[in-house]
């Protein structure tokens, strides 16, 4: 299912509640998703970000927490976002 299929951008900038479960499941169900702002969603580290399996062709902004990203997450944001082209 696809939750808002025209939705190009969003930011979720302060939701620190948000876990690497809810976004995972978030991002699967918005295949158009150009710009994703995760600052201060300090519950999150990346690790389950499109984890899914699908590449996630349409993201191409992407802000990160910051603080818990590490290597090993940005090398999968590479596979998995293949047009990012602002982190």
């Amino acid at each position: 299912p696809q939750l808002c299929p025209k939705l190009l951008a969003l930011d979720l900038s302060g939701c620190y509640k948000l876990t690497n479960a809810g976004l995972d499941t978030m991002i699967s169900m918005l295949p158009d998703l150009i710009v994703l702002n995760l600052l201060g969603c300090d519950n999150t580290t990346g690790e389950g970000l499109g984890s899914k399996g699908k590449a996630h062709t349409a993201l191409n902004v992407l802000t990160l927490p910051g603080r818990k990203t590490s290597d090993i997450t940005l090398e999968q944001f590479v596979i998995r976002f293949p047009n990012i082209n602002l982190l």
